[in-house]
């Protein structure tokens, strides 16, 4: 993607782009009061002092979709909620794209599954502009299905990349623009979350934010209250119809349209199952699908093959956001099961297979920064909770806890998922 040259000075990024949720555009400063403290279309302008060059090129990426969704003639369905076409050609299209990434590909069962993930997200994209921050530790086919099928949805796209991130898909997200004939993608390199501060305060884009850990409540709660600022402001400031306007009773009262939604996507984990019918037990969360063990395999091979979903380089080490995070395991053989799964945990963790891929460790204090205090979190819960904590690995770049005696009521046994935390069940 070429470079884009700063912007000269303006009013405004996107200034004079017409949207009926917003009327300062560019024009004199508000009477208001009140106006100085509200959020303005284009972000939160405090997050300048914090983001440095970020809110520019945020904003301006913004512009620049807006500008490419006010195209005369271009093609577009009603609120960006066009179909999307989940078959053959754009999962092939995928594929290609994710060879272009660094690191290992997924295979075409992954891809497959997570278009119909995505595809069945009735909330994704539901706006002609969407903007998306993806977790650090996502699995590159979750990323770049959300991304296509948003695209495929007519949306512009407004990727928020780590720059970890950046460096493995930009190409291949870039590949995808281009092969599937939609131009409407930005890419903003940001290692904070002040580009994410800039779009919760624009009000005319959908916004999915993965934020760093399972325990970020703060964080969300703060981009909400901005996302709901900013349509407070929308909604004082757009233009009144005209007077001689005759709208007539039906409807009468309504001059905008609904503010897209801002998301917290939260990390469910996965649930694994050993000698015990999925459906015994439902809170493996729906969409998120679980992980069932051969209830012919003994023991070990079962505890090596938890091990490897849990804490495994496919999964970076248990901080992916699709590792498995509780096992539940049937009652007569839990006793023998946790012995095998401390022997195979020992074994990895202390010569190599266990742990994350060298490409997630490349930036030790981000990892850590990001990621551990989540586990830091769970110990606690853990211990509060009444469960016990059997292993826990300190090692550089490969930490991890894991948790027996846990009952679904706990958080550790429900929705939560914390970064390299096992909890075990008893089914």
């Amino acid at each position: 993607m070429d470079q884009i040259p700063p912007l000269p000075e303006q009013p405004a990024f996107g200034a004079g782009i017409p949207n009926p949720l917003a009327g300062r555009r560019g024009g004199s400063p508000s009477s208001d009061p009140q106006a100085s403290r509200r959020p303005s279309r284009d972000g939160d302008r405090r997050g300048q002092r914090r983001a440095g060059g970020k809110l520019p090129e945020a904003a301006a990426a913004l512009a620049r979709l807006r500008e490419l969704a006010n195209e005369p003639g271009l093609e577009r369905p009603a609120g960006g909620s066009g179909e999307p076409r989940v078959g053959a050609p754009i999962a092939a299209k995928l594929l290609e794209a994710l060879a272009h990434c660094a690191g290992d590909s997924p295979s075409a069962s992954e891809v497959e599954k997570a278009l119909r993930r995505s595809s069945a997200d009735a909330g994704l994209a539901r706006s002609p502009l969407y903007g998306y921050r993806p977790h650090l530790a996502d699995p590159p086919a979750e990323v770049f299905a959300r991304i296509a099928v948003a695209l495929d949805r007519r949306a512009g796209v407004l990727a928020v990349l780590q720059p970890e991130s950046a460096r493995r898909w930009r190409a291949g997200l870039e590949y995808l623009a281009e092969a599937t004939a939609r131009h409407g993608l930005e890419i903003v390199v940001d290692d904070h979350l002040d580009a994410v501060r800039i779009l919760a305060g624009a009000s005319d884009i959908a916004v999915d934010v993965a934020l760093p850990t399972a325990f970020s409540s703060g964080h969300g709660e703060a981009l909400i209250r901005t996302r709901e600022e900013a349509a407070v402001s929308a909604r004082d400031d757009a233009p009144a119809p005209p007077p001689e306007a005759d709208i007539g009773w039906f409807g009468a009262g309504i001059v905008e349209a609904p503010t897209p939604p801002l998301r917290i996507l939260e990390a469910v984990g996965r649930t694994a199952y050993y000698g015990v019918g999925v459906s015994a037990d439902p809170s493996h969360l729906g969409t998120v699908e679980p992980l069932v063990l051969d209830g012919a395999l003994d023991p070990m091979e079962a505890a090596e093959e938890l091990a490897e979903a849990a804490f495994g380089k496919e999964v970076l080490g248990g901080y992916g956001t699709h590792s498995v995070s509780r096992a539940v395991v049937r009652a007569d053989r839990l006793s023998v099961f946790t012995e095998c799964l401390l022997e195979v945990l020992e074994d990895g963790f202390g010569v190599a297979p266990l742990g994350p891929p060298s490409w997630a460790t490349e930036a030790p204090g981000r990892w850590t920064s990001e990621l551990d205090p989540g586990l830091q979190a769970a110990r606690r819960i853990g211990s509060d909770e009444g469960s016990t904590l059997i292993f826990e690995s300190r090692r550089a770049g490969k930490r991890a806890l894991v948790f027996t005696n846990v009952e679904r009521r706990m958080r550790l046994g429900g929705g939560l998922k914390a970064p390299a935390v096992l909890a075990l069940m008893r089914g």
